[in-house]
């Protein structure tokens, strides 16, 4: 066998740190590579390869953020008064009395507007 290139090691040592997405790419591999899962028509191939690229987005968009929160952290003080959980504890502000009486209006189709009707931009 070949020595790998130093590419090739890097590459399987960031998948190493990261089991999850080996086995993603495992599988994907293996639907490819037609390893006897089962797969008799494209359909079904597709739609195992579609739901295991979801999956691996899932995965890295999910350790991206958690990675991203750790960082952010980092740099606030330990002994602020910021909330870390993301939370927020209010509904958000009230529309204004003018916003009300606005959107009642254009809300109400006998009033002459159809929201479904595109308007020429």
């Amino acid at each position: 066998m070949s020595s790998l290139s130093q590419e090739d090691k890097e590459l399987l040592n960031q998948l190493n740190r990261r089991p999850a997405l080996k086995d993603r790419v495992k599988s994907i591999l293996s639907i490819a590579g037609d390893d006897g899962d089962g797969i008799v028509k494209a359909d079904e191939a597709e739609n195992r390869v579609i739901e295991e690229v979801r999956r691996m987005g899932n995965e890295v968009l999910t350790e991206w953020a958690e990675t991203r929160l750790e960082k952010s952290e980092a740099y606030l003080p330990a002994d602020s008064d910021i909330d870390r959980s993301g939370k927020k504890k209010y509904p958000g502000t009230r529309h204004s009395e003018k916003f009300k009486c606005l959107s009642r209006y254009t809300n109400n189709p006998e009033n002459g507007f159809d929201r479904s009707v595109k308007m020429p931009v």
